[in-house]
């Protein structure tokens, strides 16, 4: 038996199938390809030839992973991968699912790579990971957003929350194959995962990441190039050793080999300290799409103080903020009236220059 840790109906190579079962508040039919799961009419409602994800190339067979826990008994672990918050060595790829897999715990990784699509042979069958799940899980993870799993009732798909609806918990949802929307069958505002039971069907229990001791203190003249990254709780962590939280770099010598990759409990880069919980948050907010151009540094205007949006905040625009040190509320500047605010945006713009 294989089931699908994300949505079944992705762009693809594959010709649409355009159709309108339902129609909109409007009276006009809902057209909706559900080989791509995407809408399908144009401004003035008419059907379009071909819906937003046609044409898309399949996942090339170097981007897909196969792993069977069993043959890597030192350990197997998966992560929603994003961008790093500050990069100055080689461009990053990691787009997708990451990879850890070891022979013997805390061993060398065998495995230590960015995937689009990962299958995992259980006891029960195949259970196939894509990066739109694995990335929406990561956003939950680090916000303490609980998921749950959500079939539609009419085609019977596995229902994946994305974009703004991975952070907003709600009681009506969008099929992402038939395009029909449905309730929540426990009458509660939720989020939907495919891979919110992975851990429970692979048999592991979910532990919260334990701090990292180490510190790191480095001067950026040292390395030909730096990349950082937030921490995120695995979406699949198999392992012996406890999974660790902080702050991930990685760090590259004048001739490009790599020298460090590890995660540290504290950072300091040619004097400044880096905050974890920014530096993950930041990871996160540019990840999400819906949030471009809408993150910002904001100071309070009263105490000078930087300030940081927290918990949901951080992921809903807005156009008061509250000082927590002075507890003044004041506005956003520039264009945008309604945005987030995280120092490090200017902390890792200064770090870059």
């Amino acid at each position: 038996m294989s089931s699908t840790c994300g949505r079944p109906s992705r762009p693809s190579p594959l010709p649409c199938n355009i159709q309108a079962e339902i129609k909109n508040r409007s009276g006009d039919p809902r057209w909706w390809c559900t080989v791509h799961g995407a809408p399908a009419w144009d401004p003035g409602g008419d059907a379009l030839a071909e819906c937003p994800g046609a044409g898309v190339p399949d996942i090339a067979d170097d981007d897909r992973l196969i792993v069977d826990p069993d043959d890597y008994p030192g350990g197997v672990a998966l992560w929603g991968a994003a961008d790093p918050v500050l990069n100055t060595g080689p461009d990053p790829t990691d787009h997708g699912i990451h990879v850890h897999a070891r022979h013997r715990a805390a061993g060398p990784k065998l495995v230590d790579a960015t995937f689009q699509e990962v299958s995992l042979l259980l006891d029960d069958g195949v259970r196939i990971v894509r990066s739109d799940a694995a990335r929406a899980f990561m956003v939950a993870a680090v916000f303490g957003l609980e998921l749950k799993v959500l079939r539609c009732p009419r085609c019977g798909e596995v229902h994946l929350d994305a974009a703004e609806f991975a952070v907003e918990a709600h009681r009506k949802h969008q099929c992402n194959r038939c395009g029909r929307h449905f309730f929540d069958p426990d009458q509660e505002a939720s989020i939907s995962n495919p891979c919110a039971d992975l851990a429970e069907r692979l048999g592991v229990i979910r532990a919260t990441p334990l701090p990292s001791t180490k510190s790191l203190c480095i001067e950026q003249s040292d390395f030909g190039g730096l990349a950082v990254w937030g921490s995120n709780p695995a979406l699949v962590w198999i392992s012996s050793q406890p999974e660790e939280s902080g702050i991930h770099v990685h760090g590259w010598a004048s001739g490009g080999e790599q020298v460090i990759d590890d995660t540290y409990g504290a950072v300091t880069i040619d004097g400044v300290v880096l905050d974890p919980e920014q530096i993950r948050v930041l990871m996160v907010q540019r990840s999400l799409e819906f949030l471009q151009d809408r993150v910002t540094s904001l100071r309070c205007p009263v105490c000078n103080e930087a300030h940081l949006d927290r918990g949901l905040e951080a992921l809903r625009p807005h156009a008061t903020h509250i000082c927590e040190s002075c507890g003044a509320q004041f506005a956003g500047r520039g264009r945008r009236r309604k945005v987030v605010s995280n120092p490090m945006l200017n902390v890792v713009a200064n770090l870059i220059r």
